[in-house]
């Protein structure tokens, strides 16, 4: 379920094109997959 959200969330992120918000999102992303 976790994982989900977080897809949707980077999906989101992902559309709205902007690059530095896709790289902020992508490091918590690694960070929080590095926990779970």
């Amino acid at each position: 379920m976790v994982k989900k959200a977080l897809g949707r969330a980077v999906f989101h992120f992902l559309n709205m094109s902007d690059q530095k918000a896709n790289e902020a999102v992508g490091r918590a992303i690694s960070s929080q997959l590095r926990v779970a």
